[in-house]
């Protein structure tokens, strides 16, 4: 999902559903956690789209 959303440079509702599900576990690694952390930077520093469509897939 990372590699999509920098490829497209916006996030869907899905993407946000599937980050806040995310980072909620405690299972995903420290490396996982970084790159979800570079991923919300990107969206603070507008690099990164939020958009309002349920999936990038039609």
């Amino acid at each position: 999902m990372i590699a999509h959303v920098s490829q497209t440079r916006q996030l869907t509702k899905a993407d946000r559903y599937g980050l806040m599900a995310a980072i909620m576990t405690e299972a995903i690694s420290e490396e996982e956690r970084q790159a979800i952390d570079r991923l919300l930077r990107s969206v603070v520093r507008k690099r990164i789209q939020i958009g309002n469509e349920i999936s990038a897939i039609i």
